[in-house]
């Protein structure tokens, strides 16, 4: 069975993400650049983030964003198909509760009293046929609950499965969706090391402002931290 249009890009690798040689010596030449003009200056008051450095990272952060957003979309459908199957599971169960309460109220024997009705057309039958015919009444209700409740089971069943089914669906798109950001964090962080070593050996204060230059920007969302162990209820709003 070949994959859907909807599925397929859940089950395709997804492409890497290349550190080009443009990108590299883009790096480096901002690096040289800045580190050349004496940027960022090296003061103690100072917020030591470049124009370069702080536009890597506004793309990294803009690249979380979208991939926010594709998360959304990617969840829509097997949280909605997920809701539709609970709602049929509630009608489900009620009619399950039903049968096995009529169940319990429908005794294995007939009561002696259900035993004398007489129907129309019955007035001048024996009594044993009266009895007979009763019992075989009572006997196919009880089994036509039987069959109710057997049935309602089995929907029950069938619906669990389905909703297990489409949770598992969206918390394997979320472990995509986080597995994403953690690439695009790992390769920002890559050409933002390109830039730094390049402008630490070009400025003239290198020294000082090594131990300075804050490495924990991009931070990784918080929703994307944590591989495939979020609950897709609560990623939305």
């Amino acid at each position: 069975m070949s994959a859907t249009p909807s599925t397929r890009q859940f089950v395709q690798p997804a492409p890497p993400i290349r550190y080009g040689l443009l990108s590299r010596f883009a790096d480096w030449f901002h690096g040289w650049r800045d580190g050349r003009r004496g940027l960022p200056a090296a003061e103690p008051s100072a917020n030591l983030v470049s124009p370069a450095e702080e536009a890597l990272i506004r793309a990294a952060r803009d690249a979380f964003a979208h991939e926010w957003i594709r998360l959304e979309f990617d969840l829509a459908e097997p949280l909605q198909r997920r809701a539709d199957a609970q709602v049929r599971r509630t009608f489900a169960a009620r009619v399950l509760v039903e049968a096995e309460r009529e169940l319990d109220e429908c005794l294995p024997v007939p009561p002696a009293d259900e035993l004398t009705i007489r129907r129309d057309g019955e007035r001048i039958a024996s009594a044993s046929l009266v009895q007979a015919r009763r019992r075989a009444e009572h006997r196919r209700r009880r089994e036509a609950l039987h069959v109710v409740a057997r049935q309602a089971r089995v929907r029950l069943a069938q619906i669990d499965a389905e909703i297990a089914s489409f949770s598992e669906s969206a918390v394997r798109r979320l472990a995509i969706r986080q597995a994403r950001v953690r690439r695009l964090h790992q390769h920002t962080q890559r050409r933002l090391a390109s830039y730094r070593r390049s402008l630490v050996r070009w400025h003239p204060k290198g020294a000082l402002i090594v131990a300075e230059l804050e490495a924990t920007k991009p931070a990784i969302p918080e929703w994307a931290i944590a591989y495939g162990s979020h609950n897709p209820d609560h990623m939305l709003p």
